[in-house]
């Protein structure tokens, strides 16, 4: 039973999946649910270092951060310092250690 206080929340979900009782305030977030717990799609993701696969670009990132104290940028470019700031093209995703940006 929903108490009060959660309704409005309720009516903010307005993309509910047709294949089990989960509502989404994204359709992009319907969509992603639908594709990996229904249609069990694989990761789309790859970590250049270990074996782990993401959906998400931003898990994916939060990985690289916590297991290998590295930033994915981007998959393009990266900075090399934080006083640098240029930007340097790469054939493939680059890492750059996190000591290295001064975090």
């Amino acid at each position: 039973m929903l108490h009060d206080d959660q309704r409005p929340f309720l009516s903010m979900k307005k993309y509910p999946c047709e294949e089990c009782d989960n509502r989404y305030s994204q359709k992009a977030a319907l969509l992603r649910h639908v594709d990996s717990v229904h249609r069990k799609l694989p990761p789309r993701f790859t970590c250049q270092l270990c074996p782990r696969r993401c959906n998400r670009m931003s898990i994916l990132k939060e990985h690289m951060k916590k297991m290998h104290g590295m930033v994915l940028v981007t998959q393009k470019m990266f900075y090399r310092s934080r006083a640098d700031f240029s930007q340097i093209e790469v054939e493939q995703a680059k890492l750059v250690l996190k000591s290295e940006m001064g975090f």
